[in-house]
């Protein structure tokens, strides 16, 4: 598997590029030149926007025009007069960009392992690490990696390098001023047809686009997904639905509710068990997570395993509606206020997030330092954090491997903006998903009226039934080395089958933990 990776070398007269952009149909691999201007990308434009055009836009500094264009997007232009550089990822999040220097040669790459393997003696960057544990690497929209030198540019940000190979990121929206003054607030039965037609206008587009492809949607017995199929079934879209369940806990995702919307709806859906998927399933999973760094929020094994299995059903190219948007959606009701003073906030929601079980991983001296105001304070958090396609930055990989793309109609500066406008209780907080679409809409079946528990049980069974995997790692443990975490205690409460009660909620915190120690021990990160 070839990843897109350009290397800048200072040169004498200027910059000297080394540029890898393998073949790509999904997304679309585009390139532009001309006497003064060499450009490369890849993009799934739902705007019909070319790629020339784009790069006018980058040309006459116009980035800002590009980043709202509906879509996905990767673009590097280089100034070949100037000796200049400039990069941006689009605002979807689909695309990551990782950049790094060492001596006098710039790395860029949408593949961490890319950058990383250049850095001739890697060193870890305890702030950031921290950060890392406590949940998914993807969600704090910072410049910043585990790694010391190696950066990612957020979504929707500019990166500009220059002829000394000096850099600068900028972010190019500022989200305050596009759902300030929203309007007034709308009643369930208002939003619930907001939301149907905002999200309409974005899937016939995606239509459009895709028409040519195998087209998946995700189905679960929950709203956000269903309501995708729905209307995307309203539009007389060829699809097939694709649901994964687990025998453990059908809370989350109950398959009998899915065969039952998808016989009302006259859709076909496909079921995969995955109850026999584990975090950390078996070596070929460490094998692949050693040079694909991976956050453990979701499985690892489980996202390879059902991409595989769609390209196995549906073909090459196949592309994934899906409604993972929708909770994303939901919590930017509360964005504004969130922005107005994000390091703040940031903190706060660190703190309060970080209790119950992550002071049993992290020693004291690091916790201390995690809930740290003076550590907050210290950080430059990027506020375009709430782009609900923002973790698909880490099934980048993934989806590259597979030649699977993922689409997401919440995606969209439209439902950002009504967002603003969700109905509130009587004490201004935004209603739940039950309560909004409650006899407003014929999108779901009564069943769905539910409360969802957590996903607990199924992801809990890897501490018990990899429990020998999760020793031979944590017996080699660079972090507990470095004071970081208590790997000593962990290793004592997995022998003696404790774990659960000692990581408690953070049960993810420790699979991160675990995750990221394969990563560090196999390339032999020690400091």
């Amino acid at each position: 598997m070839v990843f897109p990776k350009i290397t800048i070398k200072k040169i004498a007269g200027g910059l000297g590029l080394e540029v890898v952009w393998p073949e790509r149909e999904l997304p679309e691999k585009v390139v532009y030149e001309d006497d003064d201007y060499k450009a490369w990308g890849y993009q799934v434009d739902y705007d019909g926007v070319s790629f020339e055009e784009k790069v006018k836009l980058m040309i006459a500094g116009k980035e800002k025009e590009i980043v709202l264009i509906d879509g996905d997007l990767l673009m590097v232009l280089w100034n070949k007069k100037k000796n200049e550089v400039k990069a941006m990822v689009g605002m979807s999040g689909m695309f990551p960009l990782y950049f790094a220097r060492e001596g006098d040669v710039f790395y860029l790459s949408p593949d961490f392992y890319e950058v990383f393997k250049e850095i001739k003696k890697p060193k870890i960057n305890k702030d950031e690490v921290l950060d890392y544990l406590l949940q998914e690497y993807f969600i704090y929209q910072t410049d910043k990696t585990f790694i010391d030198g190696v950066s990612r540019l957020p979504a929707g940000c500019l990166l500009t390098i220059t002829s000394d190979l000096k850099y600068q990121a900028e972010e190019l929206v500022d989200l305050k001023e596009i759902i300030a003054n929203p309007g007034k607030d709308l009643s369930a039965v208002e939003a619930t047809k907001e939301i149907e037609n905002t999200l309409t206008t974005a899937i016939k587009k995606r239509l459009e686009y895709f028409k040519d492809k195998p087209l998946v949607c995700d189905f679960s017995s929950g709203f956000d997904c269903m309501m995708v199929g729905y209307l995307m079934k309203n539009l007389g879209a060829d699809f097939t639905g694709y649901s994964w369940y687990t025998k453990e806990n059908n809370d989350d995702s109950d398959p009998s509710i899915v065969a039952k919307w998808s016989e009302v709806n006259g859709v076909n859906c496909k079921f995969s068990d995955v109850t026999n998927i584990l975090f950390f399933h078996d070596e070929a999973d460490l094998k692949w997570n050693a040079t694909h760094f991976f956050p453990a929020w979701h499985s690892l094994s489980l996202a390879l395993a059902n991409e595989k299995d769609k390209v196995k059903l549906f073909g090459k190219n196949v592309v994934t509606f899906t409604g993972e948007g929708g909770d994303e959606f939901l919590h930017a009701s509360d964005l504004l206020g969130y922005l107005n003073d994000i390091n703040k906030n940031e903190h706060e929601f660190i703190k309060e997030y970080a209790e119950g079980g992550a002071e049993s991983i992290y020693t004291k001296t690091a916790y201390d330092r995690l809930v740290s105001e003076d550590r907050a304070n210290s950080t430059k958090f990027y506020g375009n954090r709430y782009g609900s396609a923002v973790g698909e930055q880490c099934y980048f990989a993934i989806y590259w491997e597979t030649g699977t793309w993922m689409s997401n109609p919440y995606d969209t500066l439209p439902m950002l903006k009504l967002s603003q406008r969700l109905p509130k209780d009587e004490r201004g907080n935004t209603i739940n998903k039950q309560k909004i679409y409650f006899g407003n809409t014929k999108a779901f079946i009564p069943e769905q009226y539910r409360v969802k528990l957590p996903y607990h049980e199924q992801v809990y069974r890897f501490l018990d039934e990899k429990k020998d995997i999760l020793i031979n790692i944590l017996e080699n443990s660079v972090l507990g080395k470095l004071g970081i975490v208590q790997s000593e205690e962990l290793l004592k409460a997995l022998r003696e089958g404790s774990i659960k009660g000692v990581v408690k909620e953070h049960y993810l915190c420790f699979g991160n933990l675990c995750r990221l120690e394969v990563f560090l021990q196999a390339n032999g990160v020690r400091g």
